[in-house]
């Protein structure tokens, strides 16, 4: 749950949404490997998993190194990621078929 109670599953009911694929504003410290509007499902997932893990360490050796105890993603800067993943996808067949990037293994 986030600071104000609210939980993922909450957040992300009427779809998900997160900055790079690797965090979700409103909820701080929670990293994502390959989320949703992560640029690995468009890539090879093993090495973009690397990536991700490379990223969010680098993003905790920073917090400490500089005696942060958080961060989070803006909501703004997630809102204008989405936008653009959801622009890439709409370039592709992604969006027009009944495959799991749209949820259809999801009962």
């Amino acid at each position: 749950r986030n600071s104000d109670g609210l939980s993922l599953a909450d957040e992300w009911g009427s779809g998900p949404r997160s900055y790079l694929g690797l965090m979700v504003a409103g909820f701080p410290n929670m990293y994502l490997i390959t989320g949703p509007q992560s640029p690995s499902v468009k890539s090879q997932m093993i090495l973009a998993s690397e990536h991700h893990v490379d990223i969010i360490a680098g993003i905790v050796q920073t917090m400490r190194a500089e005696g942060h105890r958080s961060v989070e993603a803006v909501a703004e800067a997630q809102e204008e990621w989405v936008g653009h993943a959801n622009e890439v996808a709409d370039a592709t067949l992604y969006t027009k078929a009944s495959t799991w990037y749209n949820g259809a293994n999801v009962p």
